[in-house]
């Protein structure tokens, strides 16, 4: 969903449902993918703000044309 946080548009991405969160590969799994998002640091990869611990959620920064596939359709790329 999409929302503000310190003034700039965000998406939050739920990650886990309640059933996935009690499985603990799937909790590491999540927790790997956060840690290496935090490192990534390049002006062509969306931006990690923050995560949420409840619900289990990443909360990324907002892309205008909503996904790759979406923009590489619209320039015929």
């Amino acid at each position: 969903s999409r929302g503000r946080y310190k003034n700039q548009d965000v998406v939050v991405k739920r990650m886990l449902t309640l059933e996935q969160m009690s499985q603990p590969e799937m909790y590491s799994s999540f927790l790997k993918e956060c840690w290496a998002m935090s490192f990534l640091q390049h002006e062509c990869v969306i931006k990690m703000t923050g995560i949420s611990l409840e619900p289990l959620s990443m909360v990324l920064e907002y892309m205008n044309y909503r996904d790759l596939r979406h923009f590489l359709d619209l320039y015929e790329l």
